[in-house]
């Protein structure tokens, strides 16, 4: 029954492309975001891909002048080619890795898409995000169903830990940024679906997507508590933690989550850390080259028969375009949580918990997992970044900096009130 769900919704998914000039771009676009989730990733990233072109022909043909990009993205991303050619260069290349330097260009131009419909108010921010949020209150269904109902896992559907991911990363900081911003009954709403959200992600049995989930609820709850105080809810989360470890059998968890003595997958883990450093010691400065640790990891003995890939998106730009090539994937996570600082500062805390969000869980899950190595994770991150850089530059250019308290105050007035991110005139 799942599995005859996501055929048909990648059905649709690749039906919209043709549909676009006669539906619209904007309607087809609502759809794919919807849906990304439930259909299958080739299906979503043909769809992307499609919006993406008609999109920017219908730009040309309008002879639009302006084409809005994120510089930071955009430097990153030609730091990122150079790198990848100069590896390939002195290190030679294979298809795998050349199929994979297109997947990550394509990343690349996804958040500049997002970015670019953002500034022109093709698409408003509020927009995206319910549809994000509605993605994955749809996908926490099916893992609720899979997890709880199902003795196998369904054969097309998402896998298990990058579900989670999404839920996470797609769905609750999405859902909580619309929670901090909206008032009413919408708030009553809002909590159903992150509690569906929650169950979803228990569902999937992922050890990290239930630590994040349980990370990101905590600090939310704190930051509310605290009135958005960076400095308080720091000071607040170490003493829970202290309270916790003193009352409650950590011990045990942190055993049974770290134990690399007999379980399996932690063996497997660590085994493919210490391969990863031994290959990153040995070039360090540009590493073995984009797309080459999975043929690199078989050489190895005591990874032989394993997963070719360390499960770390750190150790992975490291080995493959080493530690100046790990700048690729830091710099744009800080400069993410510098907005997130700014975002504070001015007092607009919606955009502050999704840019917080997602600095926070994409720090932390790549600590155990491979971002940008499957575009189950790549295209989801990827639209999440592009909605916080859109979010940074709407400040901007509104330069909500030199507001007072009092202008401030009228303009969330305004804003809760048309539930838009329209410009809105304080002056």
């Amino acid at each position: 029954m799942i599995s005859d769900f996501v055929y048909f919704s990648s059905f649709i998914m690749v039906a919209t492309v043709f549909f676009m000039p006669f539906l619209g771009v904007k309607r087809m676009f609502f759809l794919q975001i919807t849906l990304m989730s439930v259909s299958h990733v080739y299906a979503t990233g043909i769809a992307l891909f499609g919006t993406m072109a008609f999109y920017y022909i219908t730009v040309f043909i309008q002879r639009e002048s302006v084409i809005y990009l994120p510089k930071a993205i955009v430097f990153v991303w030609c730091v990122w080619l150079v790198l990848a050619l100069f590896s390939w260069f002195f290190n030679g290349v294979s298809v795998r890795g050349v199929l994979q330097g297109v997947e990550f260009v394509f990343y690349g131009v996804l958040i500049c898409f997002i970015y670019d419909i953002g500034r022109r108010k093709f698409v408003t921010l509020d927009e995206i995000t319910i549809m994000l949020v509605i993605s994955s209150f749809l996908l926490a269904l099916l893992f609720i169903v899979a997890g709880y109902g199902l003795h196998e896992w369904p054969a097309h559907l998402i896998g298990r830990n990058e579900g989670a991911f999404f839920l996470v990363l797609s769905g609750l900081g999405p859902a909580l940024f619309l929670f901090t911003k909206y008032t009413g009954k919408k708030k009553y709403l809002l909590v159903f679906v992150v509690f569906i959200i929650c169950i979803g992600i228990s569902g999937s049995d992922s050890r990290s997507g239930i630590a994040m989930s349980f990370t990101v609820i905590s600090l939310y709850i704190l930051f509310v508590l605290f009135g958005f105080s960076l400095i308080k809810v720091s000071l607040s989360l170490i003493l829970l933690c202290l309270i916790a470890i003193s009352i409650l059998p950590v011990d045990d968890f942190l055993k049974h989550s770290f134990d690399v003595s007999h379980n399996h997958y932690n063996m497997e883990r660590l085994v493919l850390l210490m391969t990863s450093y031994d290959l990153f010691l040995q070039k360090p400065f540009f590493g073995w080259g984009w797309g080459k640790i999975e043929f690199l990891m078989p050489t190895y003995a005591a990874t032989v028969g394993s997963y070719p890939h360390p499960h770390n998106t750190y150790a992975r730009f490291l080995v493959e375009l080493g530690f100046i090539g790990l700048f690729v994937f830091v710099a744009p996570l800080i400069i993410i949580f510098f907005q997130f600082i700014q975002s504070l500062k001015l007092g607009f805390y919606h955009f502050a918990v999704f840019q917080g969000v997602t600095s926070l869980v994409v720090i932390l899950f790549a600590f155990v997992d491979a971002l940008f190595y499957g575009a189950n994770r790549g295209l989801s991150l990827s639209i999440m970044i592009g909605v916080c850089f859109s979010m940074a530059a709407f400040l901007k250019s509104h330069n909500y900096s030199e507001l007072n308290c009092e202008q401030k105050r009228r303009y969330f007035l305004t804003c809760n009130r048309n539930a838009s991110f329209k410009h809105i005139d304080v002056s």
